[in-house]
C-alpha cells in the first residue's frame, strides 16, 4: 500500500479519493514511483490537483488524499470497492472531514459502500 505523503499531515478540510494507485491514467508515475499518494506526485492527476487546490486557496496539509482502491494490485471489483470504502470511511472519521471529492469513476462507485 502506498502511505500518504507527509505534507498532507493535517488538520484536514477536505478528503479527495482518487481510483488506485496503480491507474492506467498515471502508468510509470505517482504512487507507483514515489509509493506515495500525494499532490506533488509526477503526473496529470496531481499537477491538477494542485492547481486546484491552489485556487480554492488550500494548502497541502489540509487535504487527505486517499485510493478508492487504496493498496497496489487490488483489482476494481465489488470486493475491492468494499474493502477500500470500509478502510477509506474509518480514515475520514477518524480525521473529522466533512467534506469529501470523489474523482473518476471508480471512487464515485465506492461512495455506494461508505459509511
Amino acid at each position: 500500500m502506498p502511505t500518504i505523503a507527509s505534507y498532507h499531515h493535517g488538520p484536514y478540510r477536505l478528503a479527495i479519493i482518487l481510483q488506485d494507485p496503480e491507474s492506467p491514467h498515471t502508468a510509470g508515475s505517482g504512487a507507483q514511483t514515489t509509493r506515495q499518494i500525494g499532490i506533488h506526485n509526477p503526473d496529470n492527476t496531481a499537477q491538477f490537483l494542485r492547481s486546484e487546490l491552489k485556487a480554492l486557496g488550500l494548502n497541502d496539509h489540509e487535504v487527505l488524499i486517499l485510493n478508492a482502491l487504496p493498496g497496489f494490485g487490488m483489482r476494481n471489483n465489488l470486493k475491492s470497492l468494499r474493502a477500500g470504502a470500509k478502510l477509506n470511511s474509518k480514515i475520514i472519521s477518524l480525521a473529522s472531514i466533512r467534506s469529501v471529492v470523489l474523482a473518476r469513476a471508480v471512487a464515485q462507485r465506492a461512495l455506494h459502500f461508505m459509511d
